[in-house]
């Protein structure tokens, strides 16, 4: 586990772990909002889990889900209402229909490629 310190110094606690030779990162949730004992205890549970029946029981936000979780933690970060709206915004219109029901984890290039296909070919 460690904190992920941005270059806009949002600060994210993240669980790492490998499993069959692929590195997982797994986020916990943000510095202050989430201490570091509730970092460890839920880190903690996820070990548990990777344990008694390995990645698959991990239960991964899918993309819609958690880009909306992640606005909540940053959109008081944000100086400008007006950018906060934009972020969230831009990801609903392009990504979500390419991507909004699939579990982070199975995020493809080839699903970045599309987005940013159908952003620019207006396709």
């Amino acid at each position: 586990m460690y904190l992920w310190v941005r270059e806009n110094l949002t600060k994210t606690w993240v669980f790492r772990k490998t499993i069959k030779g692929k590195a997982v990162n797994i986020t916990l949730g943000s510095y202050p909002v989430m201490s570091l004992a509730e970092a460890r205890e839920k880190a903690l549970e996820y070990e548990k889990q990777l344990l008694d029946g390995g990645a698959a029981k991990i239960d991964a936000p899918v993309f819609c889900e958690a880009i909306h979780k992640r606005h909540k933690e940053l959109v008081n970060n944000w100086k400008n209402p007006k950018h906060a709206q934009q972020w969230i915004s831009t990801l609903v219109t392009y990504a979500v229909p390419v991507i909004g029901d699939k579990k982070l984890g199975d995020v493809t290039s080839n699903d970045i490629y599309e987005i940013k296909r159908r952003t620019y070919c207006c396709a």
